[in-house]
């Protein structure tokens, strides 16, 4: 429980988000398929409407989804050092199911909008990578975000909230013990003490000066 340790720990939760890409980019080519053949054919009889359309193709992938979601939960949640603890496991995997039936929707909601596969290959980093997991907290903490980005698209990004479900159950009320690659060893100036040299440090809510001796 290291310092280092809970940082792989986050960026092990923060790595299932990129699942989402790939699957994204297999569902969309047969979405389109799917939905030319209702525009052809369904859409110009009246036979049925465009919302029994996409929610047949919603329906259709939930099967999959849980059965690819348990999978991954099992070899990625007991592999990172999590605890196993079923009201904590249960609350992830929970998570996990829904993030699985967001993307998909949000997946099928850029085929939607594009004319063909291709396009809705450019709208894909775009909206997922770009705006999603630029904007997750994870690669800039919310504190380092400009202005303009800090007030309103951290928090409408679904993806901050789902690193918070999946990130603060499991590391919740965690002893963390420093390990020798965790600690900087360093010798301040002549004449003055390492809680003098570090003050402007510690003024930032960092590190703990009643560990530091006069060198």
């Amino acid at each position: 429980n290291s310092a280092s340790d809970l940082q792989l720990r986050l960026l092990a939760c923060f790595n299932f988000l990129f699942v989402a890409i790939g699957v994204i980019a297999q569902l969309q080519p047969l979405f389109m398929h799917y939905r030319d053949i209702f525009e052809a054919r369904e859409k110009k009889s009246k036979m049925y409407s465009w919302i029994a359309f996409v929610s047949a193709q919603l329906i259709a992938e939930m099967p999959y989804l849980v059965i690819c979601g348990v999978l991954y939960f099992g070899c990625w949640y007991f592999t990172i050092g999590l605890t196993v603890a079923g009201s904590t496991s249960g609350q992830v995997f929970f998570q996990m199911i829904l993030f699985e039936f967001l993307y998909t929707a949000i997946g099928q909601a850029i085929a939607a909008i594009s004319p063909n596969p291709f396009f809705a290959s450019l709208l894909n980093p775009t909206i997922i990578a770009a705006f999603f997991i630029n904007f997750a907290g994870v690669l800039q903490p919310y504190s380092q975000l400009s202005v303009f980005w800090k007030y309103w698209m951290y928090y409408l990004n679904p993806y901050n909230y789902l690193i918070g479900g999946l990130v603060t159950q499991p590391l919740y009320d965690v002893d963390v013990v420093c390990s020798a690659q965790d600690i900087a060893s360093f010798a301040p100036p002549n004449g003055s003490t390492c809680g003098e040299y570090m003050a402007k440090f510690f003024e930032t809510g960092f590190g703990r000066e009643g560990s530091m001796r006069r060198l």
